[in-house]
């Protein structure tokens, strides 16, 4: 199936949460040297247990956060694909390390062939039980996948 499983979480700690509290959100879409990831898998049914995540405490007038990332594989220039979640509270989305909005549930993307890196930052207490986010891609359009990142 095309729910993504294999996940990143970003660690907690000092230098990761100085960097995000002193910058922006969007750190934790970038590659900076500050943030460590390690692996975290979805459950058998393919939900992300929010309540496992490490939390970050941006600022005091910022909602509390978690962050995820996975990849994305794309086989050919111009694939459309779309990103649906279970549900829209709570998230916020990076495509290659820009922001992307969600249209209610949903992104809809067109993508260069090649590895994306597709984060997620949940906000807590908006989200606070699990995330599911499934790959969907219409029939004629280069193929695309999840990668399993370690």
């Amino acid at each position: 199936d095309a729910i993504a499983r294999s996940w990143q979480q970003l660690v907690w700690t000092d230098e990761a949460h100085y960097r995000i509290n002193r910058t922006s959100l969007d750190i934790a879409a970038s590659n900076d040297g500050a943030l460590t990831w390690a692996p975290f898998y979805a459950t058998v049914q393919g939900a992300v247990e929010i309540v496992e995540l490490p939390i970050f405490k941006p600022r005091s007038n910022v909602d509390t956060i978690s962050f995820l990332r996975t990849r994305l594989d794309v086989s050919e220039d111009g694939g459309r694909c779309a990103l649906v979640f279970d549900d829209k509270a709570g998230i916020l989305l990076w495509i290659d390390g820009t922001p992307t909005p969600l249209s209610g549930s949903r992104c809809e993307l067109q993508l260069k062939q090649g590895q994306h890196v597709i984060t997620i930052g949940v906000k807590r207490p908006a989200r606070d039980k699990r995330l599911m986010m499934k790959l969907e891609v219409p029939s004629g359009q280069p193929h695309a996948q999840w990668s399993v990142v370690e």
